[in-house]
């Protein structure tokens, strides 16, 4: 039987939290068409399985109330929602009460506000995550003094947990791109995906709103964060003391402040928004340096000079900052096959330095961190020298990334057996036949590696050749 939707005419502000609208009726995997009425209410402990919400619709308003008593999913499928121009003083899209709830995003889904956070979230954990088979993406937008994702002005908690899919997030006046809304402190935690966050402002890009920090939490995905005028990148927004920052794994964060507001100093890329001193005088936020401690060599923090747009950090902005993990990533690094031995002892494994020297297997060096970072030592360096090692083993993705940065030469030094070679790459047509045979040809090698001799054969075409050096 399809479900009814009663549609009431409800009160504004605070009190559209209070929608006097039935529940929709309890069945498994309910697809609700939103351009069917302007207002629902789901309390999800009705539903026994997944709620998919899909339609546009400029004017509706959508109440979702956690069970506390289970973790539900509800899915976005091409789901498109908003005002079209009107303001609209009730949450378009609203998280509420105790409970854990998952946004799974299927095709591409649209949710913005001019008065509330894009999604708000409200006393609830909410995990937006991509994983069913079906690739989905999320772009949301705040209203005043509240978050893209996240909080509204100093009201509730706010947990948002990000675990794939494509999400772009932006805060309106005073609110976080993901995090808080104004005075409203908020948590974060990123495990994958590719997030955009940029702040309103006086918001982080990822953090706090407006006089409100949080805890950043950052374990892996492609992560790119942008504060709002007087906002850090990541952190706090404009009087505040900054968020607690932890990146991990192989995370690749990029962030970058935003400039003065309103008489407030700059916000830091990562740390302190901007602030006032008693004089009134404008103060700039203070860089605060994430934990980075158990960082793999295949992540990295990439930090820009304020005022630094999403634009410029994805067309290679050079003027940057870069920290790159020490420890090994598990996940990549193989320890060579040796012959048992009985009276060999073992011995713990020792963290890999953030320096690429005498590594087993290259697998997880992160190239275009090398290469950016020799730039920044030298902007105008035609070529730049990368030391491998002796024992090297290459992937096609390694390849890949030696090949794709065309602005300088890369001569990658390396060792094998006792003698010193350079293997010189100079700028390369990527889309050549040449290219692909290359890399055809590198599929039929064994474990689908090959040293730095055999890959100057591979693609000797290209003129990459490897020199025996003078010791």
């Amino acid at each position: 039987m399809k479900k009814k939707v009663l549609k009431r005419v409800c009160s504004t502000a605070m009190g559209a939290l209070m929608f006097v609208c039935l529940p929709l009726s309890a069945f498994a995997a309910t697809t609700i068409d939103v351009s069917e009425s302007d207002l629902f209410r789901i309390t999800l402990s009705d539903y026994d399985e997944d709620v998919i919400l899909t339609g546009t619709n400029a004017q509706v308003g959508i109440i979702i109330e956690a069970d506390p008593n289970a973790d539900k999913v509800v899915v976005l499928k091409d789901l498109n929602i908003g005002p079209d121009g009107n303001s609209q003083n009730y949450p378009v899209f609203l998280v509420m009460d105790s409970g854990n709830v998952s946004l799974e995003l299927d095709g591409t889904n649209i949710v913005k506000s001019d008065f509330w956070a894009g999604v708000t979230i409200n006393e609830t954990i909410v995990t937006i995550k991509d994983d069913n088979g079906t690739p989905g993406s999320l772009e949301a937008k705040g209203g005043n003094m509240s978050a893209g994702i996240g909080g509204v002005a100093m009201d509730g908690a706010v947990n948002v947990i990000i675990n794939g899919g494509t999400v772009t997030a932006t805060g309106g006046i005073s609110g976080a791109g993901i995090g808080g809304g104004y005075n409203r402190p908020a948590t974060v935690t990123i495990n994958g995906g590719e997030v955009t966050a940029i702040g309103g402002e006086g918001g982080a890009g990822i953090g706090g709103g407006g006089a409100s920090d949080g805890t950043v939490t950052i374990n892996g995905g492609e992560v790119t964060a942008i504060g709002g005028e007087g906002g850090a990148g990541i952190g706090g927004g404009i009087k505040s003391s900054g968020s607690t920052v932890t990146i991990s794994n192989d995370a690749t964060v990029y962030a970058a402040g935003g400039g003065n507001s309103y008489g407030f100093g700059e916000g830091a890329a990562i740390g302190e928004g901007g602030n006032v001193d008693d004089d009134d005088n404008p103060v700039n936020g203070e860089d605060v340096t994430p934990d980075i401690s158990n960082l793999y060599t295949t992540g990295s923090v990439t930090t820009f000079a304020v005022g630094t747009t999403v634009e410029q950090i994805k067309a290679g902005s050079e003027e940057c900052e870069i920290l790159i993990g020490s420890k090994a990533d598990p996940n990549k690094v193989k320890e060579p096959e040796t012959p048992d031995d009985e009276t060999k002892k073992e011995t713990p494994e020792k963290e890999q330095p953030p320096v690429y020297t005498e590594r087993s297997c290259i697998a997880d060096v992160n190239v275009a961190a090398l290469i950016a970072a020799a730039l920044k030592a030298d902007p105008n360096a035609k070529e730049v020298n990368i030391e491998f090692g002796d024992n090297i083993c290459l992937t096609p993705d390694i390849m890949k990334d030696l090949f794709a940065d065309n602005r300088v030469a890369k001569n990658c030094m390396f060792s094998h057996k006792g003698k010193r070679y350079v293997l010189r790459i100079n700028a390369v047509d990527t889309k050549s036949k040449a290219y692909a045979d290359g890399f055809a040809a590198l599929k039929e090698e064994p474990d689908g590696l090959a040293g730095f001799l055999q890959m100057a054969k591979l693609f000797e075409a290209l003129g990459v050749k490897a020199t025996e050096l003078d010791q």
